[in-house]
């Protein structure tokens, strides 16, 4: 009889392990990179959230702020204009306090030294350009054109102003004197929504205004002043005040000239303020 062979069966190949030493290395670095892929991901997510939390509080406060001055500004549109009384200037003011004043700290806030006070050669067309602006006819200077205008003012029946708005915007006059950068005081940020806001503003004496307050101002009323009432300023306020500082200096003052970009943004009303009655006040050429 033959015998029969037993049939070897094969299994999957066993890798043999190394050392003892090996095995515990590797085992180690399995652990420490796992440990390391967590705390990752943990870094991850935490930082995303942090984002998104940002994200969602920035949106949040800007809604916040948004419902908030159109309420402010539903309140103030309740406010008759022909209303110049002391009462309804401290409810602006009181609608007024309550807003951000981030919109004040964007503005260009820009000192003296900001820019090089080096005097320069002009070339023959600077010279002109200058010129432009200052015609050989006799002129009168932005006091002498407030004065006649308080005169009137004083001589009308209508000058019925509170003695105490007076003097409140007396004491703003005073501040816009010797402002050179940061916050506007909110009585005068108001005067746009006045029906007698040139009268008020010739109390604040705007020939005796720093360049800064000037800037300022046509920032103010270039945003919130429609295009005729934004002429008169540009036309009685803004245009002889630049054309006395050229005169005296022979130069414009950086803070004027930053005032006049502003003016560009009511555009038919620095057309009409500005630049007519300089072509007017221009000599004929050849």
């Amino acid at each position: 009889m033959h015998k029969h062979s037993k049939n070897r069966r094969h299994g999957d190949p066993v890798q043999v392990p190394g050392s003892l030493t090996d095995q515990i290395n590797q085992d180690r670095n399995v652990t420490n990179t796992k440990t390391r892929q967590k705390q990752k991901r943990k870094y991850d997510d935490d930082e995303d959230e942090q984002i998104i939390d940002d994200r969602l509080s920035r949106k949040i406060i800007q809604q916040a702020r948004e419902q908030q001055n159109e309420f402010d500004n539903d309140e103030l549109l309740a406010i008759s204009k022909e209303e110049t009384d002391l009462e309804s200037i401290e409810r602006i003011n009181k609608i007024k306090k309550n807003r951000t004043e981030d919109s004040d700290e964007d503005d260009l806030n820009v000192q003296e030294d900001d820019y090089d006070d080096e005097e320069v050669s002009i070339d023959e067309e600077d010279e002109k350009a200058l010129e432009a602006f200052m015609s050989g006819q006799p002129r009168r200077l932005l006091g002498d054109i407030i004065a006649e205008k308080q005169a009137q003012n004083q001589s009308s029946p209508d000058n019925d102003l509170d003695p105490r708005i007076s003097s409140m915007y007396e004491q703003v006059g005073q501040i816009l004197a010797h402002y050179r950068s940061g916050k506007i005081p909110k009585a005068f940020k108001i005067l746009p929504n006045l029906a007698n806001w040139e009268q008020v503003l010739l109390i604040t004496q705007p020939d005796r205004w720093t360049a800064a307050s000037m800037y300022q101002t046509t920032r103010i009323f270039a945003s919130n002043m429609d295009a005729k009432m934004a002429q008169r300023f540009y036309n009685i306020i803004l245009l002889p005040r630049i054309r006395d500082d050229i005169d005296e200096y022979k130069k414009l003052n950086f803070h004027l000239y930053m005032a006049l970009r502003k003016a560009l943004f009511k555009p038919s009303a620095f057309f009409k303020g500005i630049i007519l009655p300089l072509c007017e006040e221009s000599p004929p050429t050849d």
